[in-house]
This record gives C-alpha cells, sequence and structure tokens, in this order.
C-alpha cells in the first residue's frame, strides 16, 4: 500500500517519467525488490535476461501485417459454426412422457414423479440433472438409473 502512496504521491509532483504506466525508479518498484522466490518464472526470467549481454539477448518480431487479409478471406459461416455441432447427432424426434415409459418400460411410479413435474419427454428429461432427479422429482437411486439408462437408449435409438 506504501507503494502506491509513493507513486501517487510522484504523479501529483510531476516528476518526470512517472505516470499511469510508469511508477517511479526505486526499490519498492523493482520486481528483484523484496522476492527471493525461487518458483517464480517472471522473476527468473527477468534475472536470466539481465545476465546476458545486449547482443545475446533475443530480439522478437511480430507481423501481423497479412492478419486482416486472412480474416476477410475466411467465410462468415464457417467463423459462426460451432465445430462442436456439427459432430452432433440429428435431434431425437419428440415423443410424449407415457410413450417414452412403456417403450423403455419405466415403472408406473416412475411416470408419475416426472409428470408431477411437468417433464413432457425424454427431450427435455435429458437436460434435468442427476441432482435434481433426486432432489426435486425424488427419484429413488434405482427409478434414477432406469431413466437414465432410458434416456441413453432413447438417443442411440
Amino acid at each position: 500500500m506504501n507503494a502506491f502512496r509513493l507513486w501517487a504521491s510522484a504523479m501529483v509532483a510531476h516528476r518526470e517519467g512517472v505516470d499511469m504506466e510508469h511508477p517511479p525508479s526505486g526499490p519498492e518498484f523493482s520486481s528483484q525488490a523484496n522476492n527471493n522466490d525461487i518458483n517464480d518464472i517472471a522473476l527468473l526470467a527477468c534475472r536470466h535476461v539481465g545476465l546476458l549481454p545486449q547482443q545475446q539477448q533475443p530480439h522478437i518480431t511480430v507481423n501481423l501485417a497479412g492478419l486482416p487479409d486472412l480474416l476477410q478471406r475466411q467465410p462468415l459461416q464457417n467463423l459462426a459454426t460451432n465445430p462442436n455441432t456439427a459432430q452432433r447427432p440429428p435431434p431425437r424426434p419428440k415423443i410424449t412422457l407415457d410413450e417414452f415409459c412403456f417403450k423403455y418400460s419405466l415403472s408406473t411410479d416412475i411416470q408419475e414423479k416426472l409428470a408431477q413435474v411437468k417433464v413432457s419427454g425424454p427431450h427435455g428429461l435429458r437436460y434435468i440433472s442427476e441432482s435434481e432427479l433426486m432432489n426435486v422429482v425424488k427419484l429413488d437411486l434405482g427409478e434414477r438409473g432406469d431413466v437414465q439408462d432410458a434416456v441413453d437408449r432413447w438417443m442411440n435409438d
């Protein structure tokens, strides 16, 4: 906190070279001042670069000159398309809860519990979490397993 006060004081006094981006010089603002943490990668890199002679220090050039052209060449539909949606199977046809329970041999107790919370079929049921099936729908552990198995079989039919 003291370092911020020193920085603010230097800015108010209009010290040369001190602004929002550049703190005043001093040990409070040195990255190496009170840091002897051997696991600090940034500190290690600063010290390593400081040890290199000037002609051996790496010169990195990033050329982004062709980036706008590259972005303009790509069709907009490819940018908007989520690659994961292309791999999804087509949506299953909707069936009623009655049809679903009958086809996958779910008990009438399960069907009644699902109907009480307004589940209309497997298309919506697959978005209900396991904890909601247990805590909101009040399915027992075995019933939850039966429902999940039925949804999996419906998805793969």
